[in-house]
């Protein structure tokens, strides 16, 4: 099976399992402790790719947002859907860089404004930081959407977010999981991310483990 079709594999298998997900009791402290209403949950560079999810009880509507990546932009309504329901998930297609880059996502065109970027994240496929970029925009919000300027989420297939709840200990890079290096092995049976519960981004990353040979 090719690298392409693997990732693609593994992208549609995360979207069933998130979908199943959807079915199971929303716990209050999901939406509680959300710095943003929408997040990037998973993103694939080389099927240019990335999933937005509305971790909110209400529809989210999302005209006139972009998405930047190394300052170059493009209107989420062109790229899937302009609307989430409450607790559902978007597919989003448009040109990523096969080796470097960050993802934001913006509620409008003042790129430079904190308070204007939704959700950030920046990945690398060979340790170099992509250029140029809105690291700084991510990392001057309060709180921090990106801890610090140089953090990157090392990866060898499709990128899948560990932890989507959003407050300010679960930003950043090890808050990704990239590649096998971030299976570990925690306290509790079938935490996979080690927040000490078994749900939802615990089968993606098993479903990825997998997909990666490294089970």
């Amino acid at each position: 099976m090719s690298r392409l079709n693997v990732r693609k594999k593994l992208l549609t298998l995360i979207m069933t399992v998130m979908i199943f997900s959807m079915c199971l009791p929303i716990h209050a402290d999901s939406i509680a402790c959300a710095i943003q209403d929408v997040r990037i949950i998973a993103v694939d560079p080389i099927g240019d790719e990335v999933v937005l999810k509305n971790i909110t009880d209400s529809s989210v509507d999302m005209t006139g947002w972009f998405w930047c990546r190394r300052r170059s932009y493009v209107l989420v309504s062109s790229t899937g859907p302009s609307t989430l329901a409450a607790g559902t998930i978007g597919t989003y297609s448009f040109s990523l860089n096969d080796i470097s880059s960050d993802v934001g996502l913006y509620i409008n065109s003042a790129f430079g404004s904190s308070s204007s970027m939704v959700d950030f994240m920046m990945y690398s496929s060979n340790g170099s930081i992509p250029s140029p970029n809105r690291v700084t925009v991510a990392s001057g919000k309060t709180p921090k959407l990106w801890p610090n300027n140089t953090e990157l989420i090392d990866f060898d297939f499709p990128i899948v977010r560990q932890d989507i709840c959003g407050n300010s200990n679960d930003v950043g890079a090890d808050q990704w999981c990239g590649n096998g290096d971030c299976f570990n092995a925690c306290t509790l049976e079938g935490d996979l991310n080690c927040d000490n519960k078994v749900d939802i981004n615990d089968f993606s990353i098993l479903a990825a483990n997998w997909l990666s040979g490294t089970h």
